[in-house]
């Protein structure tokens, strides 16, 4: 099984990542070293950079990061080493939580992601759902594929027009690639 871990760094110190036991690729949005990506977008922007260029050449397991998923998980790099082959999603974090349509209660402002997820996803969400926070990731290659990379490309277009597209994309991870809402917490 191939794996890497795709890092969304700013200014994070990211010694943590010498104890992974596989690949890493770091994107920059400070450092001028390196995967160098304007600071837009947060995370949310270097993963769908990462899918973009690599569509075609995607490693069996994805796992997307921040650059201090310590912070969220004191035990990322052991979840990520040990991480066994499979065909599926699964949140890194060490936080679950409960949203709705717009977001809330987790975010200070109203987002559109009922709207997000019609639109895109074309299904409608449930009126509550679980998402693992903080944008940490491990994802199979299929399930990635199952959208087309225009898909994708579309996604990141939006990011561009809509600054609250990042903490949308945080709640819909999962039924984006899974296809499908976590209605009870797990950890």
């Amino acid at each position: 099984m191939s794996k890497i871990v795709v890092i969304a760094r700013y200014k994070e110190d990211i010694s943590w990542s010498n104890g992974l036991y596989c690949n890493k690729i770091i994107y920059n949005k400070f450092y001028e070293e390196g995967i160098v990506l304007p600071n837009v977008g947060k995370e949310s922007h270097t993963y769908l950079t990462h899918i973009i260029n690599n569509y075609d050449n995607l490693c069996d397991m994805n796992i997307f990061t921040q650059g201090n998923p310590i912070f969220h998980s004191a035990s990322f790099v052991r979840k990520v080493n040990n991480l066994k082959p499979w065909v599926g999603f699964k949140g890194l974090s060490d936080s679950n939580f409960e949203t709705n349509w717009n977001g809330l209660p987790h975010h200070k402002t109203p987002l559109r992601v009922g709207w997000y997820c019609e639109e895109l996803l074309e299904f409608t969400p449930p009126e509550k759902w679980i998402f693992n926070g903080n944008g940490m990731f491990a994802v199979h290659k299929n399930l990635i594929l199952r959208h087309k990379l225009d898909f994708y490309k579309k996604l990141f277009k939006l990011i561009y027009k809509d600054m609250c597209l990042p903490w949308i994309l945080e709640r819909l991870w999962h039924p984006l690639f899974k296809g499908g809402f976590m209605t009870k917490f797990y950890l």
